[in-house]
């Protein structure tokens, strides 16, 4: 369910017209938008299910208190704001060049 909007989300950053529309967008604007998304998106995932990390990489480096978890959920929650932010300014600074 996430990852298909995250693809939508792709989709529609990509192909709906977003290039005719903003031809001054730099290559940034994509990646931070992208790389945004995606910082979201593991967000929500270590807050419904904390255990993931220590599922996929079979390591507990906090030995169970959960405090590493509330890290990641905090740093994933500053990236995506900051890459968001980003995003936005470079999406303004296109409008602005092609005005």
């Amino acid at each position: 369910m996430v990852l298909c909007w995250v693809y939508l989300a792709i989709v529609r950053i990509v192909y709906k017209g977003v290039l005719d529309m903003k031809k001054g967008l730099r290559l940034w604007f994509y990646l931070e938008a992208i790389l945004g998304i995606i910082a979201g998106v593991l967000f929500v995932v270590t807050l419904i299910n904390q255990e993931w990390i220590e599922t996929i990489f079979k390591v507990d480096p906090d030995q169970g208190s959960g405090s590493l978890e509330w890290f990641v959920v905090g740093g994933l929650a500053v990236v995506a704001i900051a890459l968001g932010l980003a995003a936005r300014y470079e999406w303004r600074r296109a409008s602005a060049v092609a005005a």
